[in-house]
């Protein structure tokens, strides 16, 4: 490699490097000088906003990392090798050509960019209220896209993807009536506080990250089994410790990839269509309770409605708040229009964290437990009787031994499992042990998976699992899956 350095065939060399990499890393020799020079100076030092990417050009883009690593290890007060070093730098690599050339990942990556334009300054005073730095909020690209209903295969939901325990210990409701995943500023809020939690316990921002990814018991097990405390780093643990999951392997160089590559400086410079962040100075920032408010509002802007959408990047129509069902959702309004004198039932819609009058719960009607008529079909099993349930994606052993209420080793043994793992499409057999109705309903209207549970007394969580809905409504039409303890009175 050295002779084809002197040689002038640096890019040669460079491809010699690359095929050779970790025999170099083994041995200790990239921090010879010359290597150096070839790896990271390549190409001249050019101010970010005058560099034209290539395809091809990797050094260029290996530079722009670096840099993100470097502003990011400087918000942090940490050295950039601690944040990143330069060894797991192809790894982000990776992501970043994915992201710009597999045509899945670009669609994905655009809404990304769009999105994070609107949240990013709504949640920007909410993390930095712990000192976390802008940039940090890119993570959420990985967890949901900056998706408010998102739903993970093992039970984690909303935009910041608590699992159920977690989100209760963070002041959030979870139970059948109300969960609070889904209410995007208070989740925010939520997992600002659990982030500053982790981090002032693990003490490094990547140590951090996978603890928020596949949960910090694991993570504090693992560094028990470290031999040094000089070993305490995440780099350290992915090296003794085959334990950490793919999932959690991969989270990280997606992380910084997003952060990369989604910065308003490097968004367009990449081929991606970039906006502006939205002005904080010159909005007013309203939460949107419920879809009561969307068509009120929609007619009170009227001629401003498409300056509210440009406002608020991340939707395409003020349909779309109603449609998707979006809770506690914040919605950019400029500054100088009035909205205090719009009415919804008696309910003033003014700023944040107003409370509903108690006088509307007292003229809210009882809502009737569901229209025999909208029954597609109807099946009843006793006790000693045995129920045929189809396995869906993301339905647990667990879950299913809770609502049919059984023992899991029960279910194991019934079924023959080996392992508590569930494939989707498995035919189970499920002992009954108490007297259930199995229905399938068609949707009259548009609902949402929170209130159709509370009409038929079953468990939101339970309903939307059992009928792997992507989103948190149903529209009409549609048929549903209930399952449920039998009445009395049926």
């Amino acid at each position: 490699m050295l002779m084809l350095m002197k040689e002038g065939k640096k890019d040669q060399a460079f491809l010699w490097f690359k095929k050779h990499y970790y025999q170099l890393h083994q041995y200790r020799l990239l921090q010879d000088s010359l290597l150096k020079a070839l790896y990271l100076k390549q190409v001249p030092e050019e101010p970010a906003e005058e560099v034209k990417v290539e395809e091809s050009d990797s050094v260029t883009i290996k530079k722009a990392i670096q840099r993100q690593i470097r502003k990011l290890a400087g918000a942090l007060k940490v050295g950039p090798g601690t944040v990143v070093p330069d060894s797991f730098v192809h790894n982000i690599e990776r992501y970043v050509h994915l992201y710009r050339k597999n045509k899945t990942y670009r669609v994905y990556f655009e809404n990304v960019v769009r999105r994070s334009r609107k949240f990013i300054p709504v949640f920007r005073p909410i993390f930095g209220k712990y000192g976390f730095p802008e940039d940090l909020i890119y993570f959420i690209a990985v967890e949901s896209a900056f998706n408010p209903n998102a739903i993970s295969k093992a039970g984690a939901a909303g935009m910041f993807q608590f699992m159920p325990a977690t989100a209760r210990e963070y002041g959030l409701t979870v139970n059948p009536e109300t969960d609070e995943r889904f209410f995007v500023m208070k989740s925010a809020a939520a997992a600002a506080e659990y982030l500053k939690d982790l981090y002032l316990e693990l003490g490094d921002i990547n140590l951090t990250f996978a603890a928020y990814n596949t949960g910090p018991n694991k993570i504090r097990r693992l560094l028990k089994n470290l031999n040094s405390i000089h070993h305490r780093t995440y780099w350290q643990l992915t090296l003794e410790s085959n334990e950490l999951k793919s999932e959690t392997r991969e989270y990280l160089p997606q992380i910084y990839a997003v952060m990369t590559l989604a910065n308003p400086v490097n968004a367009s410079l990449y081929g991606f269509p970039d906006i502006p962040f939205v002005d904080t100075s010159a909005v007013r920032l309203y939460r949107v309770k419920d879809s009561r408010y969307v068509k009120p509002l929609a007619e009170r802007f009227g001629a401003d409605t498409d300056r509210i959408l440009e406002l608020n990047p991340d939707l395409d129509s003020m349909d779309q708040i109603q449609k998707e069902g979006y809770l506690d959702y914040p919605l950019f309004i400029p500054r100088e229009l009035n909205v205090s004198n719009i009415v919804v039932s008696g309910e003033e819609i003014t700023a944040i964290k107003r409370k509903a009058p108690l006088k509307i719960k007292k003229k809210k009607k009882a809502r009737k437990t569901y229209d025999p008529g909208r029954v597609v079909d109807k099946k009843l099993f006793q006790p000693g009787d045995t129920l045929l349930y189809v396995v869906q994606r993301g339905n647990t052993l667990h879950m299913l031994a809770r609502m049919f209420h059984v023992t899991e080793s029960h279910l194991k043994k019934v079924n023959g499992l080996k392992f508590k793992s569930l494939r989707k499409g498995t035919v189970l057999k499920i002992p009954v042990t108490l007297p259930l109705e199995r229905l399938r309903y068609s949707m009259p209207r548009t609902e949402r998976y929170v209130s159709l549970a509370e009409r038929f007394g079953v468990n939101s969580f339970d309903l939307k699992h059992i009928n792997r809905n992507k989103s948190a409504t149903l529209a009409a039409g549609d048929t549903v899956l209930i399952i449920r303890p039998l009445r009395p009175d049926k």
